[in-house]
């Protein structure tokens, strides 16, 4: 029987699944503190950093499609997609710590190193995360199961997203010690190791799943697939709605950990940012300082703010 009809178990679709864990440990990282690190850790200036980010973000989605065509077409002894899984983790693992490696000084030998390795990353990660979503489509053809790999997937990657915001900045200070650059590279080894190691658990587990087959060629005109695109108006929703929601996404996971650095004073406060905000505590430490300093220039005011109670939440949510 194909390996594409078997039914699979329960714990096979929860192995397989796991790989979302392995990629959010990259994709989250990456999405919620790479940014920052470029900013705050090697002194970058913000337009650059941007721009460097949206370099990246430009060629990510140039190089998708490419991926996806070569592994589309892929025939080898091992599968279709599982070569990538199995060759590319390694490679993927080291370009994600190498982000993380250059010079602290930002000039211009820097901003090339970290545009670089930024690109090398982003294709490496096309080159894995591709061929791994890809292969769910050829371990079944059930839909049924087909949709309990989905909500496996989904759930791993909530896992990696908790693990990723709530550890981070945390886990960062403890292995760095004092020396901040260096909790980011010991970090970035440990995310890479367990990554590249589930990797290749599932691309074990998807051993018989995804087996070659004889490639078949349907040719279809060029203008005739553009034709069908224009007139989908569904799709053309569709990928509104994924254009909305992932610049949205965007200006916030880019934003977070700069609003609590700076502006409510207190970077930890951000992990994670859903439960970093007790309505019970006290001010932040940017506004307890601002109030010390109308305190100590406006005289009379000055014992009626010291016996003053903490603003409640719902006075201060406006300013934080």
């Amino acid at each position: 029987m194909n390996g594409a009809d078997d039914r699979l178990s329960l714990a096979r679709k929860i192995a397989l699944g796991s790989g979302d864990l392995a990629s959010n440990l990259y994709w989250q990282s990456t999405t919620l503190f790479l940014l920052y690190f470029y900013t705050d850790v090697l002194k970058l200036p913000a337009a650059v950093a941007g721009a460097v980010y949206m370099i990246a973000l430009v060629w990510d989605g140039a190089i998708d499609p490419v991926v996806g065509s070569i592994a589309d077409r892929t025939r080898t002894r091992l599968g279709r997609y599982r070569p990538y899984l199995l060759f590319g983790a390694p490679c993927l693992a080291l370009s994600y710590v190498a982000m993380f490696l250059p010079p602290a000084e930002p000039a211009g030998d820097a901003v090339l190193i970290v545009a670089g390795t930024h690109l090398i990353f982003r294709t490496c990660f096309a080159i894995v995360g591709i061929p791994y979503s890809s292969m769910f489509a050829r371990v079944t053809r059930d839909s049924a199961q087909r949709a309990d790999l989905a909500a496996a997937r989904i759930v791993f990657a909530m896992i990696a997203g908790v693990i990723v915001s709530s550890a981070t900045l945390p886990l960062s200070g403890w292995l760095g010690g004092g020396n901040a650059r260096h909790g980011w590279q010991m970090l970035a080894v440990c995310y890479a190791a367990v990554a590249m190691l589930m990797t290749w658990f599932v691309a074990g587990v998807a051993r018989g799943l995804d087996r070659p087959e004889p490639p078949v060629t349907v040719h279809h005109a060029r203008a005739m697939i553009w034709r069908s695109i224009i007139v989908n108006r569904p799709l053309q929703l569709a990928l509104g709605v994924v254009l909305v929601s992932s610049f949205s996404a965007t200006f916030f996971s880019k934003n977070i950990i700069y609003y609590f650095k700076y502006i409510y004073g207190d970077a930890a406060a951000a992990t994670p940012a859903a439960t970093s905000a007790d309505p019970y505590e006290p001010p932040p430490p940017r506004m307890q300082a601002a109030q010390q300093q109308a305190t100590a220039t406006t005289g009379d005011m000055n014992a009626t703010t010291a016996n003053a109670v903490p603003p409640s939440p719902a006075e201060t949510g406006s300013q934080i």
